[in-house]
């Protein structure tokens, strides 16, 4: 049945007792400049990057221990624009989960959309591929603080693109297991007009076809069970 849901420090220390090596062998050589030069280079980014998941993961405790204080619980973080690709961010989501036992995360790649390729730009499947390449070590550090995803996913290469045929079409190829359904159903408003967003009435056409019956006579015909992250095993 498918289930649908809608929503090196080791290195560090053998590279410094390394180091009288590299730079005697450079003095001999005339390139002492250039290896140094790297070494520095190398250095700032390692702190940098330390220094941003640092912050990212202080920010992030903060913010959910205020949602946990005001009694609600989350199900599951998320970032806009699957930012929590980015490793500094991923790590951080990946220690808030398992410091309050949040045990999902969304996965943003999608699974093959052959059926809906004409209506998916040709950059948007380049970038969807393009995400898929940092697939293995976003699974990784999940795993390794015990965090899960879902079984698939879809929605990002047809956002903003879909009406109630391309849904029920990608319903009717929903693998086996759970898959969420990334979308953006709400309706145009002033407010939303105004906003500094490409999503405006395709909004709307999202909410006529997650809401429309063609819509659930597709989930009924192919035996698909609408569940929340909270309805996940």
């Amino acid at each position: 049945m498918a289930r649908l849901s809608t929503t090196p420090c080791g290195w560090r220390g053998r590279h410094r007792r390394s180091t009288s090596a590299v730079t005697w062998c450079g003095l001999a050589t005339g390139r002492w400049s250039r290896a140094n030069r790297f070494r520095s280079r190398w250095d700032n980014c390692w702190r940098r990057w330390r220094a941003a998941r640092y912050g990212l993961t202080k920010s992030c405790l903060r913010r959910c221990g205020a949602f946990l204080d005001a009694g609600i619980r989350p199900t599951h973080p998320d970032t806009h624009k699957h930012t929590h690709l980015s490793p500094p961010v991923l790590d951080a989501v990946a220690c808030l989960n398992e410091t309050f036992g949040i045990r999902w995360v969304r996965r943003p790649f999608d699974f093959p959309l052959n059926a809906l390729r004409g209506i998916v730009p040709r950059l948007k499947r380049v970038t969807s591929g393009a995400m898929g390449l940092l697939r293995r070590r976003f699974h990784r550090v999940l795993d390794r603080h015990g965090c899960r995803t879902t079984d698939h996913f879809a929605g990002f290469q047809i956002t903003g693109r879909f009406r109630t045929a391309e849904l029920v079409e990608l319903l009717a190829c929903l693998p086996d297991g759970s898959t969420e359904l990334m979308c953006h159903p709400g309706y145009c408003g002033e407010s939303l007009r105004a906003a500094r967003t490409r999503l405006k009435e395709s909004r709307e056409r999202e909410l006529e076809a997650l809401t429309a019956p063609e819509t659930r006579t597709a989930l009924e015909r192919y035996g698909i069970e609408l569940v929340g992250y909270g309805g996940l095993e």
